[in-house]
């Protein structure tokens, strides 16, 4: 009876199939400015509509 022995590089393995997104670039920082703001503004609008589903919807 043989035994095989699999020697994996776990971190070599990762790379193969995680894909590291390059960071957007602006050319101007007021670009950077106003995709923050709305990307805050509607993570803010979601988090509130999730609340508020939540507080109608408790029982009285």
């Amino acid at each position: 009876m043989s035994l095989v022995k699999l020697n994996f590089d776990t971190n070599k393995l990762l790379k193969e199939f995680i894909v590291e997104a390059d960071p957007p670039k602006y050319k101007h920082k007021f670009g950077h400015l106003i995709a923050s703001s709305l990307s805050g503004f509607i993570t803010g609008a979601g988090v509130a509509s999730i609340i508020w589903y939540v507080f109608i919807r408790l029982p009285r």
